[in-house]
Formats: C-alpha cells, sequence, structure tokens
C-alpha cells in the first residue's frame, strides 16, 4: 500500500488523509496505544508496529484499506476498513483511532469519508461496524456519522457486549465524494 492515494480534506487543520505506507507503522502502533490512555512503551510500540507491518505485508488492496490523517506531517488519526469475509458484498469498518488532542476537529468524518470512498470504488453498498457497548464516545462518532444502530449482541469471540452499526452507502453521502 502506497502513500500516493492521497486525499485533500475541506477542514484546514487536516493536512491530508493518505493509504498508509510501511513507514508509518511505528507512528500509528503509538497513536493506537495513546488514544486508548496507555504508555507507549518501547516494547509495546515495536510489538504493535511488528503486527501492522505483517498484515500490510499480506494485505490485498482489493480487500483492506489503511488510512492515516495528518497535521503537518504528524498522523493523528488512523482508519482501517476491510472486506467482510462472509459476505464479500459488504464491507467492515472495524478501526477508527484519533490522538486524544485532536478529537471533534473533522479527523473521524474525514478517516470515515476516505474509508467510504475506499469500498465504494471497490463495490460494496454497505459498512458494517460494532463497539464496546460502553463505549458512549464511539457510539456517538458511529450515530453522528449516519449509522443505524441495530443493538446490542454478546460477541462470540470474546463474550463482550457490543453495539453492532450499519449503514446503506446508497444513502450515504459523503463529503469527499471518489477516492482520490
Amino acid at each position: 500500500m502506497g502513500s500516493n492515494n492521497r486525499q485533500d480534506c475541506a477542514d484546514p487543520e487536516i493536512s491530508e488523509v493518505t493509504i498508509i505506507d510501511a513507514r508509518d507503522a511505528r507512528d500509528i502502533a503509538e497513536l493506537g496505544i495513546v488514544a486508548w490512555g496507555g504508555n507507549p512503551t518501547e516494547d509495546a510500540v515495536a510489538e504493535r508496529a511488528r503486527r501492522l507491518h505483517a498484515e500490510m505485508e499480506h494485505a490485498d488492496p482489493d480487500t483492506l484499506g489503511m488510512f492515516v490523517a495528518r497535521i503537518r506531517r504528524t498522523i493523528v488519526g488512523f482508519a482501517k476498513v476491510q472486506q467482510d469475509a462472509h459476505n464479500p458484498a459488504e464491507w467492515l469498518w472495524v478501526a477508527l483511532v484519533v490522538h486524544p488532542d485532536h478529537r471533534r476537529k473533522g479527523i473521524a468524518r474525514a478517516l470515515f469519508d476516505a474509508s467510504v470512498a475506499y469500498a465504494r470504488k471497490r463495490g460494496t453498498t454497505m459498512l458494517r461496524s460494532e463497539t464496546h457497548a460502553e463505549n458512549a464516545a464511539s457510539i456517538a462518532v458511529h450515530e453522528n456519522l449516519g449509522f443505524h444502530n441495530d443493538g446490542p449482541f454478546k460477541c462470540p469471540y470474546d463474550g463482550d457486549e457490543k453495539v453492532a452499526f450499519s449503514l446503506s452507502l446508497h444513502d450515504c453521502n459523503d463529503t469527499e465524494g471518489e477516492e482520490k
């Protein structure tokens, strides 16, 4: 995945949203730890970066898109969208991370718009997502982005209480249009 697929953002605070590059893995790993309130130790960052590198090496751009948002070259957000392995007609929005210092500035929207454009270009008309039931901020973000709240469920993989979301891309008016 190269960073040559660039999408300019309407929000002047955001410099750009791009498809990730292997050089971004360490910064994304650290962002993920900080965004969840953790301490980004060297070992924790290195392990997450290693896993992200491995995922990128095996990534098929027809079934997986990963994006970063930057402000003056600093990564402040990350999103991942992928084709549903069980239902290839649908895509899953599986990750959204925004640095705590940069929330409520349009970064989630910019990453969402890039994710929607990417999935649409690959033929999907349905985007699904989920979050932990106690994550009120994530539930609000999903609803503000236009997702339909499909209700709570118990995750069969980890037993956690989660909330499912769906978004028909026929009804979605992303502000950025087509992927650039």
